[in-house]
């Protein structure tokens, strides 16, 4: 595998630069291969090959397990404990406009 850098403008531009570009990459890789044998050649294509669609996500983070309740906090919550704060509301989550919800029911 490797890269041909293109002539000019791109390849379409100067075919016969291109055509040469391509055979010194070929005959370059073709000398690099002549000493390798056989066997470790399919072996590094297998490889290859078999590597490829494979990826490594990097950045993000993952989130691993989300944050669940613990046992006092949602005993507490049924039995409205002292210090215990409650499960906040739908509304208060996700407020919305009275006048909005009866223009969109067609009211």
């Amino acid at each position: 595998d490797g890269i041909v850098a293109e002539p000019g403008e791109g390849a379409h531009t100067d075919h016969g630069a291109t055509g040469q570009a391509l055979k010194a990459a070929i005959i370059s890789a073709l000398r690099r291969l002549s000493g390798r044998e056989t066997t470790e050649l399919l072996a590094s294509r297998y490889a290859r090959l078999r590597g490829m669609g494979a990826y490594l996500e990097t950045g993000a983070i993952s989130p691993g397990r989300p944050k669940v309740p613990s046992l006092r906090r949602r005993i507490g919550r049924i039995l409205h404990l002292p210090n215990v704060p409650r499960r906040p509301r739908w509304s208060e989550i996700w407020p919305s406009d009275d006048a909005d919800d009866e223009s969109e029911r067609g009211a």
